[in-house]
């Protein structure tokens, strides 16, 4: 989720799923455009299933090549450490983000950059087939609350293996 002022000109996210289904490996690009320079710009970016003990030290970011921090989204006035609900234009109201969300700020200058966010997470498998069902989740919904969208390219592994990916995006 970013800022009304930021243009997405495209999104690449490499998924490398680990032999055996148990885990995934996330490295996810973003090129955008800043019409102004911006200072302690909030982003979050939510995130399931995600691997580590220290989850925050295992989520990685950077701007531009330089690592950003994942902070601590404390709410003084009500003594909270959750993060802000957002505006979902499909039900028209707000809606909380889910405890596993990252949230950081990043400074701009006017211009083109490149984010990247880097992670593992686990499946959830469903048990309820005569095979196990792996579900590696990925959320499309914050592009419906950017300024704009272009190009997305979704390139899938396994076991590093290229995977031909049918989808209807």
């Amino acid at each position: 989720y970013s800022s009304k002022d930021i243009d997405i000109l495209s999104e690449t996210i490499n998924i490398n799923i680990d032999k055996g289904f148990n885990q995934a490996d996330y490295n996810v690009t973003y090129e955008i455009y800043s019409a102004e320079e911006g200072y302690r710009i909030p982003l979050v970016f939510e995130v399931f299933d995600l691997i580590g003990n220290d989850a925050d030290k295992s989520f990685k970011v950077a701007v531009d090549g330089q690592a950003v921090p994942v902070l601590i989204n404390y709410d003084y006035k009500s003594q909270s450490k959750s993060l802000p609900a957002y505006y979902d234009p499909e039900t028209d109201k707000s809606v909380q983000f889910n405890n596993s969300a990252k949230y950081f700020e990043v400074n701009l200058s006017e211009g083109n950059h490149v984010i990247t966010v880097q992670y593992s997470a686990y499946p959830t498998i469903d048990r309820s087939h005569w095979t196990n069902q792996y579900i590696y989740q990925y959320s499309l919904k914050p592009a419906k609350t950017w300024k704009s969208f272009g190009d997305l390219t979704i390139n899938l592994k396994i076991a590093d293996k290229p995977l031909n990916l049918e989808t209807n995006l």
